[in-house]
């Protein structure tokens, strides 16, 4: 693809980063998609178009701002946006999207403990896929000061009604150790 091997070019050019970034508008949602996936690979480059790609979250298609998301969360573990830039993707209204947000918080560790309340509100998410990636979220920010305080919430979902919800909330708590260990028995009795 001509848009992805531009994009691998070292040292593109500016030029060649706003005619990538130029295709974030355009018509064709396969585009757009191959425009962020084309930024994505130019790195911490791509802190000049940081803002531009943040505001794909209202784009029509569910897979144009997952990709978004995706390169979001990028941009914010680099310190490119602020971690709020990536949230914002949490009010979307297909499950794709918010799974691949709170997959992203997740892998930020303790860095996403800012966020810790928005991510705790999809604890109870209509989507399975989701919730699993709340619980994963919450288990990987983790004990005092983190995740803790939702240990209460997560023993919750030790009874959800999705099997993959309920594993990653057991091993949620059995990692926060010390933090939930008021919810061992919980645990335990669901291991």
């Amino acid at each position: 693809n001509a848009v992805v091997a531009l994009a691998e070019l070292s040292g593109a050019s500016g030029l060649h980063i706003a005619a990538i970034v130029g295709l974030l508008c355009d018509e064709d949602r396969g585009v757009r998609k191959i425009a962020i996936e084309a930024l994505s690979q130019m790195g911490t480059d791509g802190t000049a178009y940081a803002e531009l790609v943040a505001c794909c979250h209202s784009d029509d298609d569910c897979e144009v701002r997952a990709a978004a998301a995706e390169l979001v969360g990028s941009l914010c573990e680099v310190g490119a946006l602020p971690p709020g830039a990536l949230v914002r993707f949490l009010e979307d209204e297909d499950g794709s999207v918010r799974r691949a947000v709170l997959q992203r918080l997740s892998g930020m560790g303790a860095g996403g403990a800012e966020h810790i309340q928005a991510i705790a509100d999809f604890l109870e998410d209509d989507e399975p896929d989701v919730r699993k990636a709340a619980v994963e979220a919450l288990g990987a920010i983790g004990g005092p000061g983190g995740a803790a305080e939702y240990a209460d919430e997560l023993v919750d979902r030790l009874s959800d009604e999705d099997a993959a919800v309920r594993v990653a909330a057991a091993w949620a708590l059995r990692g926060m150790g010390q933090a939930t260990s008021t919810h061992a028995e919980a645990v335990d009795h669901f291991l």
